[in-house]
């Protein structure tokens, strides 16, 4: 305390056990400030029982689901990225879209499909893409894409099972 008596003995005013209160506040709202962060919860509900959820046996299953699903009306004028997102079982634990770009091209970004992945708790992933000029052979850009994801997704454990073309035809071919 001999800090303490001597600031009061310098301020007469002030009493030590009000200086005391006032240090403490002030290193508590530092405190306060310094941790001050957004709180981040991961949670996970699945809203379809596991004797309903749909069991991809291959890549003309998958192909069959993202045809279904697929705006038919957009296919041949932007390309777009989905993903299905799977269990170790392989069943769909959801669908995704992950990205929609112009008439060439698509952005996929990693860490958003790594962000779904773990969001839906999956184990392994089938992505698609269409292709709007309706040609099924993959371009250079679609295989280094394939490597990079699969490279991450492997990384938290997560198998990319496949990449598949699609077209407005209902033709698909998987990138090998």
């Amino acid at each position: 305390m001999p800090k303490l008596t001597a600031l009061a003995a310098a301020h007469p005013t002030s009493h030590p056990t009000s200086e005391y209160k006032q240090l403490k506040s002030n290193i508590m709202n530092e405190t306060d400030r310094i941790f001050k962060a957004s709180e981040v919860k991961l949670t996970y509900k699945n809203k379809v029982k596991a004797s309903d959820r749909y069991h991809i046996k291959g890549p003309n299953d998958a192909a069959t689901i993202f045809l279904e699903i697929w705006d038919a009306d957009t296919m041949d004028h932007i390309e777009e990225v989905k993903i299905l997102l799977l269990n170790r079982a392989h069943h769909i634990l959801g669908i995704a879209t992950i990205s929609k770009g112009g008439v060439t091209g698509s952005i996929i970004d990693t860490k958003v499909v790594l962000q779904y992945a773990l969001k839906a708790n999956a184990t392994a992933i089938i992505m698609a893409h269409n292709h709007p000029s309706g040609n099924l052979k993959p371009s250079e850009a679609d295989r280094r894409i394939t490597d990079r994801l699969r490279t991450a997704l492997e990384a938290i454990d997560v198998n990319l099972l496949d990449h598949i073309i699609i077209n407005s035809d209902k033709e698909f071919e998987p990138i090998e």
